[in-house]
C-alpha cells in the first residue's frame, strides 16, 4: 500500500484512497465533492464510494453483545484481530485526546493520512472496515 497525505481534513477520503490504490482526487469526483465545500463524509458514504471501484467495506465492530444458548458471549480483541489479520481494510481509531480519526490497515501496519506509518498499539480501535471485492461477495453469497 502506497502512503497517500492529506492536503485538507479528510482521513476517510484518504485513507480508502491508499485502499483502492487511487487518488484523493479521484474519489472525491465519485463523492461529487466541491472543491469550495466545506463538508465532512460518513463512513457509509465510503461504502458507495467503494462500490465504484469494485469494493465493498464490511464493518466489523471491536466489542459486540453476541447471544450464544442465551447467554452473552464477548472477545472483544481476539475478534477484532481475527478480521485484522488478514485482510486490508479501514481502522477508525479514537486517539488519547478524544479525537476521532481513520486511518488505512494494511500488512498489520496503519497507514494515517497525516502522512505516517506506524503499530496500531497508540489507538484505541472504534471499529474495522474491511475491504472485500464485490465478486468475492457474489461468490460468497450464491
Amino acid at each position: 500500500m502506497k502512503l497517500i497525505k492529506m492536503d485538507r481534513p479528510i482521513c476517510m477520503i484518504a485513507s480508502l484512497a491508499m485502499l483502492l490504490d487511487r487518488t484523493i482526487e479521484q474519489l472525491l469526483e465519485v463523492a461529487e465533492y466541491k472543491a469550495d465545500e466545506a463538508r465532512s463524509h460518513h463512513p457509509q458514504e465510503l461504502i458507495d464510494i467503494a462500490n465504484v471501484f469494485g469494493y465493498s467495506l464490511l464493518f466489523i465492530e471491536p466489542e459486540p453483545e453476541i447471544l450464544e444458548h442465551g447467554k452473552v458471549i464477548t472477545d472483544p480483541i481476539g475478534r477484532l484481530r481475527r478480521h485484522m489479520l488478514d485482510h486490508k481494510g479501514l481502522v477508525s481509531v479514537k486517539t488519547p485526546w478524544n479525537a476521532y480519526h481513520m486511518c488505512a490497515w494494511g500488512g498489520g501496519l496503519v497507514y494515517d493520512p497525516n502522512g505516517r506509518i506506524y503499530a496500531l498499539d497508540y489507538y484505541t480501535v472504534v471499529y474495522f472496515a474491511q475491504l472485500v471485492r464485490l465478486d468475492q461477495l457474489v461468490r460468497a453469497n450464491g
